[in-house]
């Protein structure tokens, strides 16, 4: 049987396509276990805040399927790289929209419920300084960690932006409470007042006594992180 030669072509570039997919997947396993490896040796805890367009309280069905598969790819990686499937690795998300406290928790709880398991292990809520105040701690405890035992994240910056009827440290504390293991809270720094991220530390995070990890959201990441640890180090001076 003679074989036409536009036959032998299409499979010389299908068998050529299939040896450039399993060296792909190949380095692509490889580069997994290298940070797989990393993460053990180094004892880093992995976390994620996904972006703002992840919102359980939209009145769009497409943005909540987008959220819940731009969380279920967060928690797909995480468990590629074995980090626990509990709250020591964390993904933390804002409600930001404001209005009815009642109706809108109802909302998320309603699309939370379809989340995969490796999700709703790891999700966290956090803080934040809606121009109502609607997502406080004191209400974000209300209405998902005493409900559903949601932790809840305090950040510094937003909760510097409520002006709430919370201190610092009594929403900081309130906010410690809700997690089973040791809570990731966020620092940051507004630029003259406002919520717009400074670029360096002026000061230093606060954390009352507790055993806390930080999760540092100034602009100049690594830079910003070296120049708290000098404060530190001469704060132990």
């Amino acid at each position: 049987m003679k074989i036409k030669s536009e036959l032998i072509d299409f499979l010389a570039k299908l068998l050529l396509f299939l040896v450039i997919l399993i060296l792909i997947l190949i380095s692509l396993n490889l580069t997994i276990d290298k940070i797989k490896n990393q993460i053990k040796t180094s004892g880093i805890r992995i976390s994620a805040h996904p972006p703002e367009f992840v919102s359980f309280t939209s009145q769009k069905e497409e943005v909540i399927n987008n959220s819940i598969r731009d969380l279920n790819e967060h928690a797909l990686l995480f468990d590629l790289f074995d980090c626990p499937k509990d709250y020591r690795s964390p993904l933390n998300i804002h409600i930001r929209q404001d209005g009815d406290p009642e109706e809108l928790s109802q909302k998320f709880i309603s699309v939370y419920n379809r989340l995969n398991p490796s999700v709703k292990d790891r999700l966290v809520l956090e803080v934040n300084d809606n121009k109502n105040g609607t997502w406080s701690i004191k209400n974000l405890i209300k209405y998902f960690y005493e409900r559903h035992g949601i932790p809840i994240t305090f950040d510094s910056l937003h909760q510097s932006l409520l002006h709430g009827d919370q201190s610092d440290e009594e929403a900081f504390n309130d906010a410690y409470r809700t997690w089973p293991t040791k809570p990731l809270f966020h620092y940051s720094e507004g630029i003259d007042g406002s919520r717009k991220h400074a670029d360096m530390p002026l000061n230093h995070p606060k954390n009352f006594g507790q055993n806390v990890d930080f999760d540092i959201e100034l602009k100049s990441k690594d830079l910003a992180i070296f120049k708290l640890k000098e404060f530190a180090k001469s704060i132990s001076n």
